[in-house]
């Protein structure tokens, strides 16, 4: 046996160096498409590739805390100087600022006429909604919680905002029981059947009750036994009661005392086959409605002196009318509604019947619509033109909202940032900027403020650190509650920055 040599310290560098400019070089002329042998194609690692994933391997935490304090910094600079040369020094650190919320003009004015609802609340004490729809990036009320939470504490208002009797999934900010004869239908699709009349209300859900549920389980209804004086007797209200349906709400989120306090629940139904008893089942009282067939559409509000600590809205008849939602609000000051439509693209409101969107749309009165969608159009986004195709249908989207909201502000959230293995390599989609860069068109061309998540988290392959940093789940696409809130957080300090804005540029006291 030859005896063991050593191979000296200088000898492994040189091997190493050598290795790693063979390496070098192997990734320079590589094909970037691959080689095909037999049949198979052999990719191998970019140089390109590997320096701009070292350059981009930032810590998600330090990137979100330079961000937050940015923002706290932001109109410290205008302080000393006076209201004429304030206003105008402030669009010009906004407009120069390209991770802010993105406006089509140098006013940055698209969202001015909600700005002006928040200023009017402690005068008018007016309620000011907020309809926050879509994809499944916002379900469980993930960002929007946040949001709700924020704008009540800072403007008043409170309750959970407005529910599906059969929701998609749980909820962070409430308890949520039904019956189990509820049976859900979607304008999107996934989570629901569609329904030929196309009845979706304004929300893209309808649910309906089949069947009966059991005396034990069905909230009691106590008889009004109330003497009634000099009323003339009312007609007798016959209905079957073979069909019965119940949804119980109870507020759950403790970091935001503001949920409890509401004073009224409304109840959105329609298409009222035959008679039909709703009530509203409280630990603060109970209500009774007497709904006789016929009906088409009506919004019904049973107000509280005081806000009970859950709801049972109970149904029962002949045959379920279609339910479109059960909202616990205050009627004054921020509602914020958490409307999750998983699998969708935003391209579905040209899908509800439009009479009685107008209608529910019209009781609903919002000042602010926020669209957050793009996800779920990712994958199939191929190029350019195919981008330019999806901008065209969220046209029609936005067209059909400002159709029946005409005054109302619409701020469109853009996807995050979205990974996938791509020649052996974890990273972001390669048509991700291309959509961004549409969806600016999109809002430009419709005068719709826009926030980009994929530049606010921190743009290429930032989702990868996301993940690491325990802010998103490992499918590369979704945050998980913590990283829902810290981007929740950097969303709302932009809102508030064009919130100061708007009071410096109407010149109201900030």
């Amino acid at each position: 046996m030859e005896p063991f040599t050593q191979i000296s310290p200088q000898r492994v560098a040189k091997i190493t160096v050598i290795m790693v400019a063979i390496l070098i070089v192997l990734s320079l002329i590589f094909p970037k498409k691959g080689i095909s042998i037999l049949g198979k194609t052999f990719h191998f690692v970019q140089f390109a590739d590997v320096i701009e994933n070292y350059e981009n391997n930032f810590k998600a935490e330090d990137w979100v805390a330079n961000r937050l304090d940015s923002l706290e910094g932001e109109f410290d600079k205008l302080e000393n100087l006076s209201n004429e040369l304030k206003g105008q020094k402030a669009l010009e650190i906004a407009n120069a600022d390209s991770t802010r919320i993105f406006f089509p003009n140098a006013e940055r004015d698209a969202l001015d006429d909600f700005f002006e609802s928040l200023t009017r609340i402690p005068e008018t004490k007016e309620q000011v909604r907020i309809i926050h729809y879509g994809d499944s990036q916002i379900e469980e009320d993930r960002i929007s919680s946040y949001l709700r939470r924020e704008f009540q504490a800072k403007f008043g208002g409170g309750g959970l905002g407005i529910v599906s009797a059969r929701p998609i999934g749980g909820s962070m900010s409430a308890s949520h029981a039904y019956s189990n004869n509820w049976k859900r239908y979607t304008a999107f699709s996934l989570t629901g059947e569609p329904i030929d009349n196309r009845r979706y209300g304004a929300y893209g859900i309808t649910c309906k009750y089949v069947g009966n549920v059991s005396d034990k389980n069905f909230p009691q209804v106590e008889e009004d036994t109330t003497a009634k004086d000099n009323v003339e007797a009312e007609e007798p209200f016959e209905f079957m009661d073979k069909n019965r349906g119940y949804v119980t709400l109870r507020p759950n989120d403790k970091n935001n005392p503001k949920l409890f306090e509401y004073d009224r629940v409304r109840v959105f139904l329609g298409n009222v086959q035959e008679n039909i008893k709703l009530n509203v089942v409280t630990d603060k009282g109970q209500f009774q409605e007497n709904i006789s067939a016929g009906l088409d559409y009506k919004d019904y509000t049973f107000a509280f002196n005081e806000s009970p600590s859950n709801v049972s809205v109970t149904f029962s008849g002949g045959s379920s009318p279609e339910v479109y939602g059960i909202s616990l609000e205050s009627s004054w000051g921020v509602v914020l509604d958490n409307i999750a439509m998983r699998g969708s693209d935003g391209s579905v409101f040209v899908k509800f019947q439009q009479n009685l969107a107008k209608s529910m749309f019209s009781d609903l009165n919002p000042k602010l619509i926020i669209l957050q969608y793009g996800g779920n159009a990712m994958p199939v986004i191929s190029s350019e033109k195919v981008a330019k195709s999806y901008g065209k249908q969220l046209t029609n989207s936005i067209n059909f909202i400002r159709k029946y909201c005409p005054n109302v502000s619409i701020l469109f959230i853009g996807p995050a940032d979205m990974c996938k293995t791509v020649n052996g390599q974890l990273q972001t989609y390669p048509m991700m900027e291309t959509m961004i860069k549409e969806l600016k068109n999109v809002c430009t061309e419709n005068n719709v403020a826009f926030f980009s998540m994929y530049d606010a988290m921190g743009g290429k392959n930032s989702m990868i650190q996301w993940v690491k940093e325990g802010w998103a789940v490992s499918d590369y696409i979704h945050f998980n509650r913590k990283g829902a809130e810290k981007m929740s957080e950097i969303l709302f300090k932009y809102i508030m920055l064009e919130y100061e804005l708007f009071l410096i540029k109407t010149g109201r006291s900030k």
